[in-house]
């Protein structure tokens, strides 16, 4: 599916942020748990996302290549060395790939990613409690004569046991809209959430979310891209969306080089009370930091 191949792109550009400046925590406390250590070679593997409990606990997640096709990936740092920790995979799905992770705690961690199934391409989200992953149901997205879901999760963001956002896009049988679901303590629910994107004739309308960060009950942000109609040609457009507490808006967002530029994409977000950073890429004919 289109969609989720996108995702994955996505996230591999996020992946190498994250991975650049997670050697911080560590090296700073490297007397007490050791200097950073290169994670295992499994060979055919990539990570896509990372979080920091301490400076001697960090998970990273992503995927690897096994006999029956992508499976989900989870390495855990525990001061010393990188440790493959077993994740459950979608059965009967020919790929499970983990996008995001974030944790709230050493015994509370979410990862989201996607599944690709013979029917179709469904949300993946996990939990690690301390002892193990776990799958756990999300959301039921809505898709008007699809004969199996179409959807994907690439970014969650936790912020207690009883509050996490989890963001992607999916496919509601006519075009693909922005993904939001919110974990309250017990299930995983939709949220409604803004899907400004328009085409040109047949072309598809994407819409999509690929990063969150949660600062508060009353505040958290959301960043992707969307399509506009512009001279007759479908343009990508930056996305950034703002949670106030009540409902999901979009908050205006500039495009490197103007709007005629094809392709402005956001790929990760952070934020804190009163400050949010957003990065990406924008094309004008090659490829360039946003």
């Amino acid at each position: 599916m289109a969609m989720s191949r996108r995702f994955l792109t996505a996230a591999a550009v996020v992946a190498a942020l994250a991975c650049g400046w997670m050697t911080t925590p560590t090296a700073r406390s490297a007397t007490t748990c050791g200097a950073p250590a290169q994670p295992p070679d499994l060979g055919r593997d990539q990570m896509n996302g990372v979080t920091v409990v301490s400076a001697c606990n960090a998970w990273a997640v992503g995927w690897r290549a096994g006999i029956g096709g992508l499976q989900t990936l989870a390495e855990h740092w525990n001061g010393h060395r990188w440790r493959v920790s077993p994740t459950p995979n979608r059965p009967g799905a020919a790929a499970s790939v983990l996008a995001g992770v974030s944790a709230v705690s050493a015994t509370d961690v979410w990862a989201v990613g996607n599944y690709q199934g013979q029917n179709g391409a469904g949300t993946l989200i996990e939990h690690w409690d301390g002892r193990a992953w776990n799958m756990v149901p999300g959301a039921t997205v809505p898709c008007s004569g699809c004969d199996g879901p179409e959807a994907a999760l690439a970014g969650v963001s936790a912020g207690s046991a009883t509050a996490a956002w989890a963001v992607g896009a999916y496919f509601d049988g006519t075009k693909n809209r922005t993904l939001i679901e919110h974990w309250n303590g017990r299930v995983w629910k939709l949220v409604p959430s803004p899907s400004p994107g328009a085409a040109v004739g047949a072309n598809p309308v994407t819409n999509t979310l690929q990063s969150v960060s949660r600062v508060s009950a009353s505040s958290a942000w959301a960043v992707g891209s969307y399509d506009i109609a512009y001279q007759g040609a479908t343009l990508n457009q930056t996305l950034i969306l703002h949670w106030n507490g009540h409902v999901w808006a979009q908050v205006a967002s500039p495009n490197a080089g103007g709007p005629g530029r094809p392709y402005n994409d956001l790929f990760a977000v952070s934020a804190r009370p009163g400050e949010a950073w957003a990065v990406g890429w924008h094309w004008p004919g090659a490829r360039h930091g946003l």
